[in-house]
């Protein structure tokens, strides 16, 4: 019989495995599709076609590529989780689900953020302060997102005691952001720019360490009932997330190092190269963004004004141009390194599988010494000659 059944309890159990030091959102959303798609359509019974019933409903209720591979990816997870605790073969029922379709479409972005569409965010806030609970939370988060590029989930998780430790760290302030408030869990340090402090420092004043400071949900209300149009057609309408774009646009146009403006963001820090060679101090992260954002502003105070950069002299022309070249010398002899030790790697894992091929070929070679001598034992006992 080709039925495998599951209980209720080994889901949930599947759940806590996955969702273990992950964001606590993370594991509610892990829950709620074990509890609406893979119980509900399965009823704790794999086959052929419960996997057909359960893909099938999952393509109806997500529509992006993005959700439906999650989802797919989940379902399968599950099944090698089973495997795994039961000792059960359920290859057919996995491959079953790697064989149904789910073409990735290929899009350029087409979400182009100008130094403009902030300003008028900001005006926009400004205006309109009798629609928002907070005003002065929401133009601070604006200007928070636009100069950092953090995700609005994590601004949204920041405590006053984050930000207290970050202007602390001064000359170099930086939020440390930990795994737990991070979306990909990745701890690390973002670069606080020197207009910002005092609008934090008036942000958290009279408050509690413990006390969130941001609500981020409140300003993507505010934007959809009030919107306001941006400065390229195809991006439409502004809306929160977009400053995390903007930073990112912005930063590679004026020319922050790649490495910096992902770390800064936290964004493709899941290689090999970050996991086990790249890392920075939050010294040299500050050091490195206050050379392109420090000559970055968007207001001057009281009144609010384009972004603007500051011309260089021609001195510090000539010391950008020699840090420019002193960190391309430092990035060969970096990927140099980073080459040499990844060789020697590859050729220790080389070595290792070699060796647990030969034991896998002493034991079949034993084993079949084996078999020949119980071969010729019960030729023996059965009188069988030649």
């Amino acid at each position: 019989m080709d039925d495998i059944s599951f209980t209720h309890d080994e889901l949930n159990e599947f759940v806590t495995q996955i969702s273990r030091g992950r964001h606590k959102s993370t594991g509610q959303a892990n829950a709620r599709f074990a509890r609406d798609f893979i119980w509900v359509y399965t009823e704790g019974i794999i086959n052929r076609n419960t996997i057909i019933i359960t893909t099938t409903k999952l393509f109806e209720a997500y529509t992006s590529y993005s959700s439906r591979d999650k989802a797919l990816s989940t379902v399968k997870r599950f099944l090698n989780y089973l495997q795994d605790t039961r000792d059960l073969n359920l290859n057919k029922y996995i491959k079953q689900i790697e064989s149904i379709p789910n073409p990735k479409p290929r899009r350029i972005n087409e979400i182009i953020v100008d130094d403009k569409d902030v300003t008028n965010l900001l005006n926009h806030i400004n205006d309109n302060q009798t629609h928002l609970s907070d005003p002065h939370q929401a133009f601070t988060l604006t200007l928070l997102l636009a100069y950092t590029g953090m995700r609005p989930s994590t601004a949204d998780r920041l405590t006053v005691r984050h930000i207290r430790e970050a202007i602390s760290l001064s000359p170099y302030p930086s939020v440390l952001v930990n795994h737990e408030i991070d979306k990909t869990g990745t701890e690390h340090y973002v670069p606080i720019h020197p207009s910002l402090i005092p609008i934090l420092e008036e942000s958290i004043k009279d408050k509690n360490d413990d006390d969130i400071i941001f609500e981020s949900t409140k300003v993507a209300t505010f934007l959809r009932n009030h919107k306001i149009n941006s400065v390229n057609p195809r991006t439409k309408e502004m809306k929160v997330k977009y400053l995390r774009k903007y930073f990112i646009q912005k930063s590679t146009h004026a020319g922050l190092k790649n490495d910096f403006r992902d770390y800064t963001v936290s964004n493709e820090m899941n290689t090999i190269q970050w996991q086990h060679y790249k890392n920075f101090t939050y010294e040299q992260v500050y050091q490195e963004y206050l050379s392109v954002w420090g000559r970055i502003y968007f207001f001057e105070d009281p009144t609010l004004a384009d972004a603007k950069e500051k011309p260089l002299s021609q001195v510090e022309i000539l010391e950008k141009e020699i840090a420019e070249k002193r960190r391309m010398l430092e990035g060969i002899k970096t990927t140099s390194e980073e080459n040499i030790q990844a060789e020697q790697d590859r050729w220790e894992q080389g070595r290792e599988e070699q060796m647990r091929k030969d034991d896998e070929i002493n034991t079949l070679v034993y084993e079949l010494m084996q078999l020949d001598e119980e071969i010729e034992n019960a030729k023996g006992e059965k009188g069988i000659h030649f």
